[in-house]
């Protein structure tokens, strides 16, 4: 709130030697870095800080479903926030509401540069390393020519090539000229063989589409499930609470907690149920267009620049 950045704030509780979360967890006797070395207990990075400030947590909400196996391949992938299962007021809040909504909203104002200079590059966010999966971050070579280049983040990690053991640095203009090439051919293939390209896309459009909903019905199984459960437990410390086994204060707290996460199930499957419905009908509408886009292709090569920022875009 004194207008500080998290890498100021880093260095400052650096300077005041504040335990990192690792090494209080680990004096506690808890968390993961038990019985792991911590060299530098003091080091505090800028990411912590940014997390620390984000985490509702701190709110006395305990956050839920942050993470979902994909499909593809098979591994917890960070979801968006909006669909967390957040319930609320479960321990104490170290902080209130009102400086938690004023971070959100200085944090939100913050000019940044994506890729160090100038707008954000059509690819960023999109390319991935092909040996660890981390995401393939842009930078500008500092030597007065400012070259956009793709890196693995992986590598990056300290200790520096325990993730990946290359960079896999690459010019994004190379990146580039492939992803033309790639169009170039696919425009070819669609113009000799419309229906076939046609057919080649609706296939694998509908198998990523039965995949989805594959994973929805079974992410609404678990919360149809759970809800389930959840009434139990409800009647169960009715009751207890009727027979005087469970206290007053701590039978409104349970309920409280229960009821919470009822409403974020309710809300979860409702969102669930409704992507399910969207899947259908933009497999349709994909089918219906799909001559009009392999024409507008075509007849688009000639600007193959605009063309190949809208498909990114799109």
């Amino acid at each position: 709130m004194e207008g500080k950045g998290p890498y100021q704030i880093a260095n400052i509780l650096s300077a005041e030697k504040i335990d990192i979360p690792a090494y209080h967890q680990q004096k506690l006797g808890i968390g993961l870095w038990q019985s792991r070395e911590i060299k530098n207990p003091y080091n505090w990075g800028s990411s912590t800080i940014v997390h620390i400030l984000e985490n509702p947590v701190y709110l006395g909400h305990i956050c839920n479903f942050k993470t979902r196996k994909h499909f593809k391949d098979k591994k917890s992938h960070y979801v968006d926030q909006d669909e967390w299962t957040i319930i609320e007021n479960t321990h104490e809040a170290i902080i209130d509401q009102d400086t938690f909504d004023n971070v959100q909203r200085l944090r939100s104002n913050i000019r940044r540069y994506p890729d160090g200079w100038g707008e954000t590059h059509p690819l960023s966010g999109l390319l991935f390393c092909a040996d660890c999966g981390s995401v393939m971050y842009i930078h500008r070579v500092n030597n007065g020519k400012r070259i956009p280049t793709f890196d693995c983040a992986g590598y990056h990690k300290v200790p520096i090539g325990s993730i990946c053991p290359s960079m896999h640095r690459i010019h994004a203009s190379v990146v580039l000229t492939l992803v033309k090439e790639t169009l170039r051919e696919i425009v070819k293939f669609s113009a000799e063989d419309e229906a076939e390209f046609k057919r080649l896309v609706e296939a694998t459009i509908a198998a990523q589409q039965d995949n989805s909903v594959k994973e929805k019905k079974a992410r609404l199984t678990v919360c149809t499930k759970r809800r389930e459960e959840l009434e139990v437990l409800l009647c169960k410390i009715y009751e207890d609470n009727a027979l005087g086994k469970l206290p007053d204060k701590r039978y409104q707290m349970l309920d409280a907690q229960y009821a919470g996460e009822q409403e974020a199930l309710d809300k979860e499957m409702g969102i669930c149920t409704g992507r399910e419905a969207v899947t259908i009908l933009v497999t349709g509408f994909v089918s219906f267009t799909l001559p009009f886009a392999a024409g507008w292709l075509i007849a688009k090569i000639a600007v193959l620049n605009e063309i190949l920022w809208d498909f990114i875009k799109s």
